[in-house]
């Protein structure tokens, strides 16, 4: 985030959205738990929608590290894509390896070196192609919008031209969903959302957000009920109003008007719904945890800890809890691996390591 100043409601925002993704992936594994009710059969399978905020969450996190270094020149491509790479390649290496050698097939091992390049969200369908890590899909819609960022520096150069680029990029998004990601163009079932073209009006809100985020700051500041209270009743509308109109998809256009709204109000606002003990744990791992949590509910399915626990909402709960607790321990433990081996390396490569 932002060297000068860091948005831990923002970073609150993006663990809670880990969290919802983890309980969706829980509750659609067909571990026999409640099926009826609202809550279950709309609100929880709603949240595989999060990955949204992620891609809203990330527009305004790498302009916050990086669009003023590229206007300045004081961040160079080379810099940027090191950190980038640095930053992800080291843990998302160590899922990847655990899914190629669970995978055990040349498939497999294809698919470990596409997603090891981090170029994956390049391919035209990047959705339901990767069985190693099924997850992964959004660090590569969201690796994109890195490869392109040198460009959206450009879109982001002042609030007019970032205006026309959302606005352009919205367009471009109902045509994708009208006619360039239907049946005549792209396999069955294919996700839009996990092609950056179609999610692209979630990374420009983020960089909207960035532009305005001081004078956001003292608006919500002052006014953060209000703000609650509207995004609060977005999220109620967003189950109110219909998911489709005909055959025009409305769920991410929805979205994108809850997220926008919620991060307006995290920016600006003394919360501790999104600043608290649960999300200051998870929100430095959180994608670490989404990347990984997968991972950890096969391996508690395979030694037979959903069976043990039953059937029903406490079951579900109680095995949530349990899918968490041991996501955390395992994303710690690989982080500690991985920086005792990266401070050996440091050590014993000196001048090859910058």
């Amino acid at each position: 985030m932002e060297r000068q100043k860091r948005y831990e409601n923002l970073d609150g925002l993006r663990a809670w959205a880990c969290l919802g993704i983890a309980a969706m992936h829980l509750l659609a594994g067909g571990a026999g738990y409640p099926a009826d009710g609202l809550f279950w059969n709309r609100v929880v399978p709603s949240w595989s929608v999060l990955v949204d905020l992620f891609m809203l969450l990330s527009g305004f996190g790498v302009c916050a590290g990086y669009l003023d270094g590229f206007r300045s020149g004081t961040v160079s491509l080379e810099q940027f894509y090191r950190r980038r790479y640095g930053k992800i390649l080291p843990f998302f290496a160590v899922t990847t390896l655990i899914g190629v050698a669970a995978q055990r097939s040349l498939q497999g091992l294809a698919e470990g070196f596409m997603e090891l390049t981090l170029l994956f969200g390049l391919l035209p369908n990047n959705s339901n192609c990767f069985q190693v890590n099924g997850v992964c899909w959004t660090l590569g819609t969201i690796f994109v919008f890195y490869l392109l960022f040198p460009f959206f520096t450009c879109v982001l150069a002042n609030r007019k031209r970032a205006w026309i680029g959302f606005a352009v990029s919205l367009g471009i998004q109902a045509l994708c969903e009208v006619l360039f990601m239907t049946e005549g163009y792209v396999a069955a079932g294919f996700v839009k959302r996990t092609s950056f073209l179609y999610s692209m009006p979630f990374f420009l809100a983020g960089g909207l957000l960035y532009l305005y985020r001081q004078q956001l700051e003292q608006v919500v500041g002052k006014l953060q009920w209000l703000f609650l209270l509207l995004a609060a009743g977005a999220s109620m509308a967003y189950y109110a109003l219909p998911d489709q109109i005909g055959s025009f998809g409305l769920i991410d256009l929805k979205a994108l008007a809850v997220y926008t709204l919620w991060a307006v109000y995290a920016i600006g606002a003394k919360s501790f719904l999104c600043n608290n003990p649960l999300t200051r744990i998870v929100a430095p791992i959180s994608m670490e945890i989404y990347l990984s949590h997968m991972i950890l509910l096969r391996g508690l399915h395979f030694a037979g800890i959903d069976a043990l626990l039953g059937k029903g909402a406490v079951s579900y709960f109680a095995m949530y809890a349990i899918l968490l607790a041991a996501t955390i321990v395992f994303v710690l433990a690989v982080k500690a691996l991985l920086q005792r081996i990266g401070g050996y390396v440091k050590k014993r490569f000196p001048r090859g390591v910058s």
